[in-house]
């Protein structure tokens, strides 16, 4: 099994996370639950780095990669994960195909209805492939390299539609 530099734990505040987070234990966002409201203010973000999924059977949490995970999720089959394609090439790790990560601004609830729905209609009506990852404050969609600024027009298109619609 492969077992990655482990770099979280307890910040200076006591919470558990990566190192010298200045967060507080608890924290108090307003999170948006209507979906015009939503559409409206996603200001997607897209990163810079190019992320890849990889799987280690029988891996669990412990063996997380220290520097680039994006996510992950332990399945019955081991510990799956999202990393830079740098963290992943220096590991040494086997992916198939290279990702953009689109990252929303908004802070969207985890209660809100057909945002997911709404953001992958729209890039499946363009043609590109998205997958949906829920963080708690916001959301994030990896979609293939080479569709990622497509990707970006296309949900920033779809932000200026929708508060067009709702304006009028």
């Amino acid at each position: 099994m492969v077992r990655f530099g482990h770099r979280w734990g307890r910040s200076q505040s006591g919470h558990l996370g990566c190192p010298g987070c200045s967060r507080p234990d608890r924290f108090e966002v307003k999170s948006e639950v209507s979906l015009t409201t939503l559409l409206e203010n996603i200001a997607p973000k897209l990163l810079p780095d190019d992320y890849v999924f990889c799987h280690l059977g029988g891996a669990r949490f412990d063996s997380l990669p220290g520097d680039g995970c994006l996510a992950a999720i332990q399945e019955d089959e081991g510990l799956s994960f999202i990393l830079s394609k740098a963290a992943a090439d220096r590991e040494g790790l086997s992916y198939q195909g290279t990702f953009r990560c689109l990252s929303l601004q908004v802070y969207s609830s985890l209660h809100a209805v057909g945002l997911t729905a709404a953001l992958t209609k729209e890039l499946t009506d363009h043609g590109i492939s998205a997958n949906m990852i829920a963080g708690t404050l916001h959301d994030h969609i990896l979609v293939p390299s080479a569709d990622g600024d497509r990707a970006l027009h296309v949900l920033q298109s779809l932000s200026l539609t929708a508060g067009e619609r709702n304006s009028a």
